[in-house]
């Protein structure tokens, strides 16, 4: 897999693993409808795209898997978790 990427423009966002998840979803639908800054880590970059939309806006999509340790911490860094 591609290793995760890292923006600093949105630092505390909230992340969200397992966002195309049912319950993932309902939380990470919640978070970005409040407006909140969202992070998710997914395996499936086109599947989180359609379930929330483009990455932007207070959305980021970071491609990676729970299991590498390294994407984690990438999509963790400045992260509320």
């Amino acid at each position: 897999l591609a290793e995760a990427k890292y923006r600093p423009e949105r630092p505390e966002s909230v992340l969200v693993i397992g966002a195309t998840g049912t319950f993932g979803e309902w939380i990470t639908l919640k978070l970005l409808n409040r407006g909140i800054n969202t992070r998710i880590l997914t395996r499936d970059f086109e599947k989180a795209e359609t379930m929330f939309g483009r990455d932007g806006a207070n959305l980021d999509i970071y491609f990676g898997d729970v299991t590498n340790a390294k994407q984690v911490d990438n999509a963790c860094e400045d992260a509320q978790t």
